[in-house]
């Protein structure tokens, strides 16, 4: 008769690379499963599950697909601040969590006002924000990534990142109406000095309702961007990358009859009307011409493969939190 067999156990301290592999594999339900095995796998999972947070109006911090986070359950912070409940602070151990955070999703601006959280998230990678009630957020993260969603159906996208540190790239998804735009209330970006590339994702949808209407000359934003940035920043060598760059109303009606059927002739056409409107002076003529051949046209598909499947998630991906509308 065979002696009986005992499964083989692994223990996650001697094999750490297994372990962290196991990890970064895991979605939220599993990490959760994970971390009631022991305290020290608890602790591993809790990391993880801290990679990608979101930050409620309610002051709620959670996972960035919405679903609870046991190391800050009920985590209500905002509401005990307000309140001088000195249950506001954090505890050493979710301050050592919060640094394993890369990417945050701000769903209200005061919801990243408590000093606590952003004193904490000291390795932040991409901060995504929904911006198009025209906030000026107060915002004292360091992170080289800014990714930001406008509703056209709301009032206009305003960024203006008073004090954020270390942003080299800003990342705006634009949404414009696939049928007759009219003009209107746009998007305005003031980027930090610190910003080397400024990409805007252009998407296209179907206004089924009268206010859906309230619908940017996108055409004149993108203008307005690029040339203010380079007045304000005379020497800064920012890359603009527009992605989808569709063939917007705007665009024919600056033809003077001449229609466009091609991408490249809206792309030269663009090009074109922001030369034009740079070129106010012999400094502002050259100035065009510079910036003129930093501005790039994409395909979305194109876009994507210069980035890692993370990347191009977080980039392009509206947060679940931000609601349904962006």
């Amino acid at each position: 008769m065979a002696p009986p067999t005992t499964a083989a156990v692994l223990d996650h301290r001697c094999f750490p690379h297994l372990t962290d592999a196991v990890l970064a594999s895991a979605d939220r339900h599993a990490l959760l499963a994970l971390r009631a095995t022991c305290r020290s796998m608890r602790d591993k999972a809790d990391a993880r599950l801290l990679h990608h947070i979101a930050a409620l109006p309610t002051g709620e911090l959670v996972h960035g697909d919405g679903g609870r986070l046991p190391a800050f359950y009920p985590g209500i912070v905002v509401r005990r601040l307000e309140s001088g409940d000195p249950r506001a602070e954090l505890t050493a151990r979710q301050k050592k969590l919060l640094a394993h955070t890369r990417v945050l999703d701000m769903a209200d601006w005061s919801s990243f006002l408590l000093p606590p959280i952003h004193e904490a998230v000291t390795n932040l990678h991409a901060l995504r924000m929904d911006f198009t009630g025209g906030i000026h957020p107060i915002v004292k993260v360091p992170c080289p990534v800014v990714v930001l969603f406008r509703d056209p159906t709301r009032d206009k996208l305003c960024y203006k990142p008073l004090e954020h540190r270390g942003v080299r790239k800003v990342v705006c998804n634009v949404k414009y109406r696939e049928m007759e735009s009219t003009e209107g209330e746009g998007f305005d970006l003031s980027m930090p000095e610190s910003t080397s590339e400024l990409v805007i994702i252009y998407r296209s949808f179907r206004a089924h309702r009268v206010r859906d209407a309230r619908i940017s000359d996108v055409t004149n934003s993108t203008m307005h961007v690029i040339a203010s940035h380079t007045y304000c920043n005379h020497d800064a060598c920012v890359q603009y990358t527009l992605v989808d760059f569709p063939i917007l109303p705007e665009l024919q009606r600056a033809g003077e009859g001449t229609p466009l059927h091609t991408q490249e002739q809206a792309h030269e056409r663009f090009l074109q009307l922001l030369g034009e409107t740079m070129s106010q002076s012999e400094r502002s003529a050259e100035m065009a011409e510079a910036v003129k051949a930093r501005v790039s046209f994409v395909t979305l598909a194109e876009y994507a493969g210069r980035l890692t499947p993370e990347e191009l998630y977080y980039e392009t991906t509206v947060p679940p939190t931000l609601g349904e509308g962006l």
